[in-house]
């Protein structure tokens, strides 16, 4: 009896835990989700007030929260942006703009008429064309070098399938080369 109970504890142990988990997992990640996007509409709301950072810190608890799509973590990185923009710290805001061009490559602003949100989202743009031409740059390199090599080991008079030399036969080995 001993032997059943100290092997099924453990068991039962996980499947109680295993339940709890299943219960009150989606729940509280339902209402973080929730809490996020509240985050998000009170961020906006205060940065559309221009109380710039409080917008700010509503803004990075909506992201750290959870939002449920990627619309709306677009929207909080977008109004963060602006926010590090509006306070001139361009690089922060760049950086920004270009995570939100890692999620939608064909976002735009749209008719947002401020300069100020303009130059680092152009920024971010021709910072992600360059990295992206880069990266195709170096792709092709490395196919190119990989084709060169290719054919540099085939131009070694091989076929493929035969032996390039017989093998050293040993003085006093008994055979014969042939």
């Amino acid at each position: 009896m001993n032997f059943i109970y100290n092997h099924l504890k453990p068991i039962a142990v996980i499947l109680i835990f295993s339940l709890f988990a299943l219960i009150f997992y989606e729940p509280i990640a339902l209402l973080a989700q929730d809490l996020g996007k509240e985050y998000l509409q009170s961020g906006i709301q205060k940065y559309n007030q221009f109380n710039i950072n409080s917008a700010m810190v509503d803004l990075e608890k909506a992201l750290s929260e959870g939002l449920k799509n990627k619309n709306e973590k677009i929207e909080a990185l977008k109004y963060l942006a602006f926010c590090y923009a509006e306070k001139e710290n361009f690089s922060e805001s760049v950086i920004l703009f270009k995570n939100i061009l890692k999620i939608k490559s064909d976002f735009d602003l749209g008719k947002d008429p401020s300069p100020t949100h303009h130059k680092p989202f152009e920024q971010a743009k021709r910072e992600m064309k360059s990295s992206k031409k880069t990266w195709i740059f170096i792709t092709g390199i490395v196919i190119m070098a990989g084709t060169v090599l290719f054919f540099l080991i085939k131009m070694d008079g091989s076929k493929g399938d035969e032996k390039l030399m017989d093998p050293p036969v040993m003085p006093g080995s008994g055979f014969i080369n042939g």
